[in-house]
Formats: structure tokens, C-alpha cells, sequence
């Protein structure tokens, strides 16, 4: 029989906020998190065409609203009267949940500052207006937050200049799981690295180092309990209710 792993549970992150039972990236959803227990939190943003960050996961509208169209070419006050509702998995039970500012979920999220928030920088955003606009536009918007938060992309240019310019803890998202990565991460030292499951070695073995291992997208305590045993340090999931719950039962 093996032994019990020593290693604690690992601290569990909403992804997207409770995105399995909720509009993923609404205020809705984050408030769903967080009165699940939440501590950390993950959302998207992208910006409209008028230069402002926005809340929202793809650079399309068609698969979270009811509309059609880039997101890069709406201005913000379009989009924010875009009702974010996810209707091809929701129907219209959540409409009228429209898609935030980024302004608006920190205003929302200061209510909890205990949070730790991830904020990934989408890479269509970073192409269209440029890493440096990007990311100083989301600095300062998010002076006005009280909560702890990390800038994160998989676009290692926009990780480094957060950084070297803004002294911000990062998170680098990996695209492949390989030796190339491996040494790059080496060299970067982001304070997390994110990695999804599917893209790992089996049997998982996450490489040691200086920064803490987030791996998303989990669904189940069984897969769970082996990104633990393989260092995982916080899991991403969309259905962070009954993760945290399942940890209680264990606790």
C-alpha cells in the first residue's frame, strides 16, 4: 500500500470564475466563487477598440453572447451592453449578464481583498495594440485594486515587460510541456507557471524550481490528488464548488 502524501492540498483557483454553473469572466460568476470559498480567482481580458481592457475570454462574441463579431472591433461602451450569458449552454437563464470592464470587476472584487486574482492578458489583444499599451493600460486600471493580483500570458514578451517596468509578479502559460520550455522558465524565474493538464508527461512529474506550478483545467478529486503527488501547488477548475467541498470532506 503507498503511503499518504505528505504534500498539503493544493490551493484551488476559479477559472473564469464558477464557470461550469455560471457565465464564465461575470461578475455573476465571481460572486458564485467567492461565496463558494474561493481565495483565487482567474479571469481573461482582452480590449476593445477604443483601447479599454475588457473581460472576456475569446476575441470573438459567438460562443459567450448572442451576437456575432471581433471584440477588437467594438468600443467598450458596445461591448459592455453585450449580455455575456453563454446561451448555447445556459439558454437565456443568465441574460442580461453583460460582459465587464475590467474596471468593473475590480470594483467588484474589492469587496474581497483577501483575493488573489490572476489576470491573463490574451494574446489577440497583445498583437492588435501592442505589449507595452497593453499592459500598462491593465497597470493602471488595476492600481485601483486591493487585493493581490498577477499578471499572466502565455506571451512571454508581455509577462517580462509587466516585470521590468511595473515590478509585478507573473505567471507564465506554457504551450508545450518540453525541454525547450523548460529551459526558458529556467531563465525567467516567473513567480508561477501554468500548464494544462493535458499537455503534461505521464506519468506527470512537474519540474522543480523557484516558482509554484498552477495547473488548470481540473474537474475531479482523482486528478486532483496526482497533480498533487506531482507538485502541483494551486489547481484551476471551473467547477471550484465541489473541489472545495470534496477538500472539506478530506480536511
Amino acid at each position: 500500500m503507498n503511503a499518504p502524501s505528505t504534500r498539503p492540498a493544493p490551493t484551488l483557483v476559479a477559472h473564469r470564475g464558477m464557470m461550469r454553473d455560471y457565465p464564465e469572466n461575470t461578475l455573476l460568476g465571481f460572486d458564485a466563487a467567492i461565496a463558494a470559498g474561493a481565495t483565487h480567482l482567474e479571469f481573461d481580458v482582452q480590449f476593445s477598440r477604443d483601447g479599454v481592457p475588457m473581460v472576456i475570454h475569446d476575441d470573438t462574441l459567438d460562443r459567450t453572447t448572442a451576437e456575432a463579431g471581433n471584440v477588437l472591433e467594438h468600443d467598450a461602451d458596445a461591448l459592455a451592453a453585450i449580455s455575456a450569458h453563454v446561451p448555447m449552454r445556459f439558454g437565456q437563464r443568465f441574460e442580461g449578464e453583460c460582459i465587464p470592464r475590467l474596471a468593473d470587476a475590480v470594483e467588484r472584487l474589492n469587496a474581497s481583498p483577501e483575493l488573489t486574482v490572476f489576470v491573463e492578458i490574451k494574446r489577440q489583444s497583445l498583437m492588435r495594440f501592442g505589449v507595452e499599451e497593453c499592459v500598462d493600460a491593465i497597470e493602471q486600471v488595476m492600481q485601483a485594486a486591493r487585493f493581490d493580483w498577477v499578471l499572466i500570458s502565455f506571451i512571454q514578451d508581455a509577462v517580462e515587460y509587466a516585470r521590468r517596468h511595473h515590478h509585478r509578479p507573473i505567471g507564465w502559460i506554457l504551450r508545450e510541456y518540453n525541454l525547450t520550455a523548460r529551459r526558458i522558465a529556467e531563465i525567467m524565474r516567473p513567480e508561477f507557471l501554468f500548464c494544462n493538464r493535458e499537455r503534461l508527461n505521464h506519468p506527470v512529474q512537474l519540474w522543480p524550481g523557484d516558482w509554484q506550478w498552477v495547473i488548470y483545467d481540473v474537474d475531479d478529486a482523482a486528478q486532483m490528488k496526482v497533480l498533487r503527488d506531482a507538485g502541483a501547488d494551486l489547481i484551476e477548475t471551473g467547477c471550484i464548488r465541489s473541489l472545495l467541498e470534496e477538500q472539506r470532506l478530506r480536511a
